[in-house]
């Protein structure tokens, strides 16, 4: 639905929690089609008093205002071209540097300032890791933090648990599971399905170049923070998926 505002209005969500230093998430939720809510989550990174929102989600008046307690948002970043409803809300309000893989475009029309990558990134001590498989753009953000790296992801790398189920419609708790979205580090099965090629070899060379980055923790657009095992985790998934690993 639209507020009077003219943007999709703010659905349920709870609080900013702060999983790493400086760094926090807020628990979502996203309507899908009628009857059918699943989670979705929004990652804040914190330096000084600025904040870089990546994978927007709206909040609510009060969430707003304990976004804003944290800092100013300077920083808007879509990693991939499925999520990004809440973009242009966020770029209206708060007026951010909107940053964007190169040549990845908003359906609502909305033009990156900068390109990830290609102008650097919005935050220090993180490296961009670019999939190169998928039909749709993806890609995740890499931080390097004395806690260990953590792997900032959007569709390909899930970590859903019974938390997540419990913000989900009943329609969408039984999607989930049955498509088999539950476990720890998972790669999205709807974005295989979506948006993997069908050619016998699909996302394993991503994966395996995933597997050499430096990272021990996950956030992930879907599911609960995974602290110190994401690496482990997906690597046992990449190995059951696709036989490496």
């Amino acid at each position: 639905m639209i507020a009077d505002d003219g943007f999709p209005h703010a659905l349920p969500h709870g609080p900013i929690e702060e999983v790493f230093p400086d760094v926090f998430v807020v628990r979502g939720t996203f309507r899908m089609a009628p009857l059918v809510t699943i989670a979705r989550n929004m990652t804040i990174l914190r330096e000084g008093e600025d904040l870089t929102v990546v994978t927007s989600v709206r909040l609510s008046a009060e969430g707003e205002a304990a976004l804003e307690r944290l800092g100013t948002v300077r920083h808007l970043v879509r990693l991939n071209g499925h999520h990004g409803i809440d973009d242009p809300y966020y770029a209206a309000k708060y007026k951010p540097t909107f940053w964007t893989l190169p040549n990845l475009k908003h359906p609502s029309g909305l033009a990156s300032d900068r390109h990830l990558g290609a102008d650097g990134l919005p935050v220090s001590n993180a490296r961009l890791f670019v999939f190169e498989r998928p039909t749709v753009p993806e890609s995740a953000l890499i931080l390097d933090r004395p806690e260990g790296g953590i792997l900032c992801a959007v569709d390909s790398v899930q970590n859903w648990t019974d938390a997540d189920l419990a913000v989900c419609s009943f329609v969408g708790r039984i999607a989930t599971r049955l498509m088999g979205f539950m476990g720890p580090a998972k790669i999205g099965p709807g974005w295989r399905r979506l948006c993997e090629p069908k050619d016998g070899v699909g996302f394993r060379p991503d994966f395996e170049r995933l597997l050499q980055e430096d990272f021990v923790h996950l956030l992930s657009a879907h599911g609960s923070p995974l602290r110190g095992s994401a690496k482990d985790d997906l690597r046992a998934t990449v190995r059951r998926l696709y036989g490496v690993g």
